[in-house]
């Protein structure tokens, strides 16, 4: 176990470096190219992200902080230095007591290192670098999770404006149709029925094309916050890569998922607590020794000795070693209680989240595999109902067909542009799961 937290290894600080470098250039190039609205492509806005999301330098300063955490564990097993000095005078007569014990003069330096405290600190060292592991990891999921926000939202904008393409369309389309009917209107045909219908139609799709454009804003919103930009600010996206039959199922990716790093680094410090909390009761040893300057004050000098005798009579060094054992403690028992019961529960919270890993992993691994199939019926069911469409109209134009028939065909074929674009955007987020679940 500890062997798997310690292959979990942080980027260096020259990723971080060479990725904000490429981020503040990237976002020069979209200020100065603002004006001619040039197309964001997703590895763009991916690299974006990743160098200006206000996010990630919270967790990128926990690693920090975790960090020295590390090197403060390391540190108590060095030796630890003082200096001491102080210089007490009392003049001869005077009336209170503590003038006998106040003429004394020190200037020592003491320095002490621990020889045994119960494997305590290698555990505290084992703790911290858990910790950092930890926090490591934790960084890599917050990646993990903020690329799939922006492949997720990048993909929703998409489908947004192709909505909005498609229902502009739609609403051309009656427009000429209602033209049309207005036309026979004027030269005298019955069709004042089927004109009303049109424009009720119309209408409900304008309101439809209005809700859809305040959604394609919405989304846009949602990424130019994601990628550490103004959120009013112009956005363009490039169109998205055809998209591949999806790759048939191999190994267990998910195993790699940042999150279980996470989860073996939180188990380890919770086992290292445990033996920190058990150290409590083994006997612990110091090593001390301290050099300097100690001898009693001027005042109790006896006549005639100079400042080098005294010098030579107060100077000295000492050096002991020192036990402590803690027999009783009403603290242990609830301490160490409290490290087991955070030892399984980080256990437990380690096969939840393998199990979340695996399931979310699956989840997105069957439904691109069942969207796929869907985009394949509706990508071909699609120019079938647009020519539907362009039949009831002609026949209708032609006095062979009814307004409803018209209506229904046109209902069907922006039904089907609907379903098609809402799968697209579906298999496009299946997709990101599983990078998500899969990338380490």
């Amino acid at each position: 176990m500890v062997g798997g937290v310690a292959g979990a290894r942080l980027p260096r600080n020259w990723t971080w470096v060479r990725r904000s470098v490429a981020g503040l250039v990237l976002a020069s190039c979209l200020d100065s190219r603002s004006s001619a609205e040039e197309p964001l492509s997703l590895d763009q806005a991916l690299l974006l992200a990743r160098t200006a999301n206000a996010l990630l330098p919270v967790a990128r300063l926990d690693v920090d902080l975790r960090r020295e955490g590390v090197r403060e564990a390391n540190g108590r097993l060095l030796p630890r230095f003082s200096v001491e000095a102080a210089f007490r005078y009392a003049p001869p007569g005077a009336t209170y007591n503590l003038a006998e014990t106040v003429n004394e003069e020190q200037l020592q330096v003491f320095g002490s290192v621990p020889i045994y405290e119960g494997g305590a600190l290698r555990a505290g060292i084992a703790a911290a670098n858990a910790r950092l592991s930890s926090a490591a990891a934790r960084y890599r999921v917050a990646e993990r999770e903020l690329d799939f926000e922006v492949r997720s939202r990048f993909a929703e904008t998409a489908r947004m404006e192709s909505e909005v393409r498609f229902r502009t369309e739609g609403i051309e389309r009656l427009r000429r149709y209602l033209t049309g009917i207005r036309e026979r209107r004027a030269a005298g045909q019955g069709v004042a029925a089927d004109a009303l219908k049109a424009e009720v139609r119309l209408a409900t799709e304008e309101a439809a094309l209005v809700d859809a454009q305040r959604r394609r804003d919405e989304a846009r919103l949602v990424l130019n916050d994601l990628l550490g930009r103004d959120p009013m600010a112009a956005l363009v996206i490039a169109p998205l890569p055809a998209l591949e039959p999806p790759p048939a199922p191999t190994g267990e990716p998910w195993s790699g998922a940042p999150d279980l790093s996470q989860a073996a680094a939180d188990l380890a410090a919770a086992v290292a607590n445990i033996r920190i909390a058990r150290a409590a009761r083994i006997p612990r040893i110091d090593l001390s020794a301290d050099a300097g300057l100690l001898g009693t004050g001027v005042s109790d000098q006896p006549p005639g000795d100079g400042f080098a005798h005294r010098l030579r009579d107060d100077v000295g060094a000492s050096i002991g070693v020192s036990l402590s054992w803690t027999f009783w403690d009403w603290l242990y028992r609830p301490r160490l209680a409290a490290a087991e019961l955070a030892e399984r529960r980080a256990r437990a919270q380690q096969l939840v989240v393998r199990r979340q890993a695996r399931l979310g992993w699956e989840r997105a691994t069957v439904g691109r595999v069942a969207l796929y199939r869907r985009m394949q019926v509706l990508e071909r069911t699609l120019p079938m109902a647009r020519d539907s469409y362009l039949m009831a109209e002609s026949l209708y134009r032609g006095g062979a067909g009814t307004a409803l028939e018209v209506l229904d065909a046109f209902t069907a074929w922006i039904g089907a542009e609907n379903a098609l674009a809402d799968a697209l955007f579906a298999y496009r987020v299946a997709e990101a799961q599983a990078i998500r679940w899969s990338t380490p």
